[in-house]
């Protein structure tokens, strides 16, 4: 698709979501009165705590599409594209302590999909691109050193490297491939292809999501390339899979029409949690802090922090972000790369979430997440029916699951009762 195309897209998507609401009479009933009363009583403690560190905005003007930090947290390096056809992907080499600009690279053609990492060693970067060879740029003086050739032409749909050897595994076309960056040779083709790909911290395991249809993970042992563990993640597209550090449990974030979901799975198959957002769509893979304690995941705006165990939102950072496709932690823990920006948090971001979390008095935030999450089961109906317009549907979800009573004062008088939906949404547009 043309560039042409994308803005007469993104017009018709905009003025859909932009245009003028329906006059709806659905009236949803309000919370029983005690747990109203509770609402009432924690309402300026459920916000979801917002962390306000130094987020460094990266200065240029196209979109991040991947990144990673180098071995020494020292170094952030980004790929970045305009999306307009026959303009290079360009390399950026940050400096992560200030966000000085220490080096561009041409790293090739445009590409709607791509991958970056370090070696095992930390010697050496790789960076894949659609229907273009791997390319090995030297880490220091940012070189290419050499190509290896794709195994199939195709969009690149999965890329990770081994942290442990020198070997990647890259899901292209019709096939997953596993490949010795020495040499350049097939060590083992999978006969499907994969949307995403992961080994987990020490390589033994590579977990991958399946296509089509995003239905099922499979993880493998990598030495004996037997598959040890399977589960089904549900339907959905752009799926994204990732490893805790420890090797016991993997996060896939996939994305119906509505809504975005994140479910942790053990080894045993067995979900952990499944968390559900209506009104925010994640991008990029759900990334464990280093430590374990948090899960991140980036939607438009923002990045949300989880706890692994239970799914449950801890906090929030805003950012104004022209792409978070790829959220990234330094290898201490103690910033965050989106692709536009490096968020800095000096104590450590999980030190940091459990700072603000505890400076939080909350007195019953399950009453609270119960309530939010009835009105929601209450608004589906309405959507399905077209009671409700698009816009009018996105709109009430965002209003109640953000939980935000300071910004959106209609919000408690809307889950108290004292006002029916239409209500809300007029005062929502106002």
């Amino acid at each position: 698709m043309n560039v042409f195309k994308w803005l007469v897209f993104g017009v018709v998507i905009f003025f859909q979501m932009t245009s003028s609401f329906c006059s709806s009479q659905g009236v949803v009933p309000a919370p029983s009165p005690t747990a109203a009363n509770s609402l009432m009583t924690i309402a300026a403690d459920i916000q979801v705590p917002s962390i306000t560190p130094d987020p460094a905005p990266l200065s240029f003007n196209d979109f991040g599409i991947a990144s990673t930090f180098s071995p020494d947290n020292r170094q952030y390096v980004t790929l970045s594209t305009t999306f307009l056809d026959n303009d290079p992907i360009q390399m950026r080499i940050w400096d992560a302590k200030d966000g000085t600009l220490i080096k561009t690279v041409e790293a090739g053609l445009t590409s709607l999909r791509s991958g970056i990492g370090y070696s095992w060693d930390g010697s050496a970067v790789f960076t894949v691109l659609d229907n273009q060879p791997i390319r090995i740029w030297d880490a220091k003086t940012w070189a290419l050193l050499s190509e290896i050739p794709i195994p199939e032409k195709g969009e690149v749909e999965g890329f990770t490297v081994h942290p442990k050897l020198p070997q990647l595994t890259i899901s292209v076309g019709n096939g997953t491939y596993i490949l010795n960056t020495n040499t350049g040779k097939i060590i083992k083709k999978m006969a499907e292809s994969y949307g995403s790909v992961s080994y987990n911290s020490d390589g033994s395991m590579l977990a991958m999501v399946q296509l089509p249809g995003f239905t099922n993970v499979r993880v493998i042992d990598t030495y004996y390339l037997k598959t040890v563990a399977s589960m089904n993640a549900g339907a959905g597209f752009k799926p994204r899979v990732s490893w805790n550090p420890s090797g016991t449990q993997i996060a896939v974030m996939s994305r119906t029409a509505n809504p975005s979901i994140i479910r942790v799975y053990d080894l045993k198959g067995q979900e952990v949690f499944a968390f559900k957002s209506y009104a925010f769509t994640f991008v990029g893979k759900p990334r464990w802090s280093p430590d374990g304690s948090v899960l991140a995941i980036a939607t438009f705006g923002r990045v949300f922090f989880l706890n692994p165990q239970t799914g449950q939102i801890l906090a929030q950072v805003w950012i104004k972000e022209k792409s978070a496709d790829d959220l990234v932690f330094s290898p201490d823990g103690n910033m965050i790369g989106t692709g536009s920006y490096i968020i800095r948090m000096p104590e450590g971001v999980s030190a940091t979430v459990k700072r603000v979390v505890s400076q939080q008095s909350v007195i019953s935030q399950s009453i609270a997440s119960q309530i939010v999450i009835d009105q929601l089961a209450k608004i589906e109906p309405l959507c399905d029916s077209e009671q409700l317009n698009f816009a009018e549907c996105t709109l009430v979800r965002r209003a109640i699951e953000t939980q935000n009573f300071v910004e959106i004062p209609a919000l408690l008088r809307f889950l108290n009762g004292e006002i029916n939906l239409k209500e809300f949404i007029r005062l929502l547009r106002a």
